[in-house]
């Protein structure tokens, strides 16, 4: 499920079922190591790299030396971590919720106008009260959105990744 989520955040940037285990040569290792990132989800910083890989499929035996110590939550954790360091779409969700409350709370107003004038007023205040504070919280979700988009780029920039990677130096 956690590669199926992490596909539709990141355009399915991640094979399905990769796993940490791999082989890799020097000039991979020195790339990947050079890396200030402190939260290294490794899977993603070695796809981020660029470098070509080849995956070698392989049935994992029964596990032989006791229980195995990752349980669900830490398992959870590190998959948050994965989708947070590779996808921005989780911080454009608030964006859009703020936008969809207030358009909500556009349509609720412009229902309580509506009805105030061609049927009369319920009871005084309500539909002011509930319009205003929707339109409130419309407008908290939106700036939260566009707060949560700058954290977005100041968190990739944090990272310090390397603008590029140069895979052979030819010449000088």
């Amino acid at each position: 499920m956690f590669y199926w989520v992490l596909g539709g955040l990141t355009n399915n940037l991640f094979p399905r079922n990769a796993s940490d285990f791999r082989l890799v040569d020097r000039r991979v290792y020195q790339t990947i190591n050079n890396m200030s990132e402190r939260n290294r989800f490794m899977r993603g910083m070695f796809i981020w790299a660029g470098f070509r890989s080849t995956g070698v499929p392989h049935e994992r035996a029964e596990r032989f030396a006791g229980e195995a110590k990752s349980y669900s939550l830490q398992v959870f954790e590190l998959a948050l971590k994965g989708i947070f360091a590779y996808s921005y779409k989780p911080l454009k969700v608030i964006t859009l919720i703020g936008l969809a409350v207030s358009l909500l709370a556009f349509v609720l107003l412009a229902s309580v106008v509506f009805k105030a004038i061609f049927f009369g007023v319920p009871f005084n205040g309500f539909g002011t009260i509930m319009g205003v504070m929707l339109l409130m919280f419309g407008f908290l979700f939106t700036m939260l959105g566009v707060m949560s988009e700058y954290i977005g780029l100041i968190y990739e920039e944090v990272k310090q990744r390397p603008n590029f990677i140069v895979k052979a130096k030819i010449g000088l």
